[in-house]
């Protein structure tokens, strides 16, 4: 049985300075996927309703999945994913 290896996009380092600057964010993950040549992509989180429709529609064009990477969110507003506690997650 062969594999396939498929080229990812690890967005979210190069998102980490544009955080809170989503239309760079969603400038760059367009350049990105410009490229062709990835069928998946680690991106961060969204808050405008707007720019979470063009993130879909770009990675629906471009056949691309992708995956959410929450963590820097999670920890500035003091919660942890492990916390067995609802009110802490």
């Amino acid at each position: 049985m062969s594999q396939q290896l498929k080229l990812s996009a690890h967005l979210v380092e190069i998102f980490t300075p544009y955080r809170h600057d989503e239309k760079r964010m969603l400038a760059v993950l367009e350049r990105a996927l410009a490229l062709g040549c990835y069928s998946n992509a680690e991106i961060t989180t969204f808050q405008d309703a707007e720019d979470r429709r063009r993130v879909r529609s770009l990675l629906e064009k471009n056949h691309v999945t992708a995956l959410t990477y929450v963590t820097p969110y999670v920890g500035e507003r003091g919660l942890s994913l492990c916390d067995l506690d609802e009110g802490g997650r």
